[in-house]
């Protein structure tokens, strides 16, 4: 009996010990699933913390191809759309980095990360920056991407420093700590993405299937299952181009465009409540620190050997009447600050209905605004 005893503790070990193993098995696979997704079929996952993707290696991978970098603020992730820059520019490797509520400062640093991370050859050749007045600003003080970094990222964390911050490296434990919650807390919804980019590829190279799909969308049964979902109208027939919204980067372009009396109460909110108040009363003139950021990022490129072409992303007129500071300002800090770099200013170029909000775009709108940057940056690009 006591031989039958002491084998049980080594049975159960015996147990944990495969279970664990083959989750393991599964976590390994899941992650394999995911980096080969996100590099060879374009899945974006994070599509509420797009910040996060910058942890992720597989979106820095090495390649043969030169890369192109979409960076600024959630507007660029919104209206510089990349897969129309991957159809100009098929020779390239196109990477879209908006982060929201990014500033500029937020830009350098991911940069930073990215090249002591991933290395070098990780940083893009070309990178159109897409800037608005809250993005040099800094507006808001506390930002999500800094957060994200000291919560998750397995090397550095940001610390202030006497010009600014710099990137500090995490020790060990603390860096094994960060490892484990971000595998813990972000990777079902990677994995999520990984799956609907699997299937979608899938899909395309099985007509039938997806053609069985469809009709099964547009049967009764389908119909039912909608509803059930709490949609009274007969499922979209489309089912290809909802997977691919899915494993975009884009978080507006399915929903309905803000309703202009509640957007103008947003953005008529007092500062204690929003940030945009802020931002309409912004003194570029006398913000300094404002064009040392600017002049930090820009050296970067400079010191990296980065093509850099400049956006003034646009502003919807209920927007750009709210400003009641010297708007003029906000571009002289910028002319000053670029010097030679290529800027233009596309503050205008949308029209009303081209717009979600305040300053993201339509599909419509972000399409017809990308074809623009496209030919914009065309030349420096076939310069290389």
């Amino acid at each position: 009996m006591s031989i039958r005893a002491s084998r049980k503790p080594l049975l159960a070990l015996g147990a944990v010990t495969c279970v664990g193993g083959l989750l393991a098995l599964v976590m390994f696979g899941f992650l394999a699933l995911s980096n080969w997704a996100e590099r060879v079929l374009n899945a974006y996952p994070f599509k509420d913390e797009d910040w996060l993707r910058y942890l992720l290696p597989s979106r820095f991978a090495e390649t043969e191809k030169k890369r192109i970098m979409l960076v600024g603020p959630s507007t660029v992730r919104e209206n510089l759309r990349y897969e129309q820059f991957e159809k100009a520019f098929p020779e390239h490797v196109v990477v879209q980095g908006g982060i929201s509520l990014g500033t500029i400062e937020d830009v350098t640093i991911a940069l930073e990360y990215v090249r002591k991370v991933y290395g070098e050859a990780a940083l893009p050749d070309t990178m159109i920056l897409g800037i608005s007045p809250r993005f040099i600003a800094g507006i808001p003080e506390t930002r999500p991407f800094r957060l994200a970094l000291d919560l998750y990222s397995p090397r550095f964390r940001v610390a202030e420093s006497g010009s600014g911050f710099e990137l500090v490296s995490k020790g060990n434990i603390d860096g094994m700590v960060s490892a484990i919650r971000f595998l813990g807390k972000k990777q079902p919804e990677r994995f999520r993405i990984a799956l609907f980019a699997t299937f979608r590829h899938w899909l395309s190279q099985t007509p039938t299937a997806l053609g069985a799909i469809d009709d099964l969308r547009r049967s009764e049964l389908g119909v039912l299952l909608n509803r059930a979902r709490g949609f009274n109208r007969p499922p979209s027939s489309n089912f290809m181009d909802k997977l691919a919204h899915r494993i975009s980067p884009y978080k507006y372009s399915r929903f309905k465009p803000v309703d202009p009396d509640i957007l103008y109460q947003r953005l008529n909110e007092p500062a204690s409540s929003s940030w945009w108040e802020l931002v309409f009363t912004w003194n570029a003139a006398m913000d300094r620190s404002a064009q040392l950021r600017f002049e930090e990022l820009l050296d970067f490129a400079n010191r990296t050997g980065i093509r850099l072409m400049i956006i003034n992303l646009p502003e919807r007129k209920i927007a750009r009447d709210l400003y009641r500071s010297e708007y003029r300002d906000y571009l002289d800090l910028v002319s000053r600050a670029v010097g030679d770099t290529p800027f233009v200013d596309l503050r205008e170029f949308l029209a009303t209905d081209e717009f979600y909000d305040a300053e993201h775009s339509t599909v419509d709108g972000s399409r017809r605004l990308t074809a623009q940057v496209i030919e914009l940056v065309r030349p420096m690009i076939d310069m290389e």
